[in-house]
């Protein structure tokens, strides 16, 4: 579990204003959550098979879009999978992939099947 916090209690804050938000791995239902509260404002999906980990969607409520909220997620899941340092990533949503390439210090964690691919492909 991790608390971003920024300080900030208002949703209704300016685009670029990230949120104080926890992030928890929900293993039931195969996601990483950005709560605030009992309140799920976004979360990122994955499905796992031995040695890999595959982000395969992630979803930021509308109102909270521009908080830094998906980012949040991406670095949180990231760092989890490289404490465990079990898994090869492969970012099938966009968004992962878009990520990993602006913050290369987490290219190491892509799998073979990913690493010749760009976020244009996937």
């Amino acid at each position: 579990m991790q608390t971003q916090d920024s300080g900030t209690t208002d949703a209704a804050l300016p685009n670029d204003t990230p949120l104080a938000v926890e992030i928890v791995r929900n293993d039931e239902r195969s996601r990483y959550e950005a709560r605030r509260g009992d309140e799920v404002l976004g979360f990122s999906e994955y499905s796992r098979r031995p040695g890999v980990i595959d982000f395969c969607g992630t979803f930021v409520e509308p109102e909270y879009e521009g908080h830094g909220i998906a980012s949040q997620l991406a670095r949180y899941s990231l760092d989890e999978v490289r404490e465990r340092g079990t898994e090869q990533v492969i970012p099938s949503c966009w968004y992962y992939a878009g990520w990993i390439e602006r913050h290369p210090d987490y290219a190491d964690l892509l799998g073979p099947a990913a690493s010749g691919s760009s976020a244009a492909d996937a």
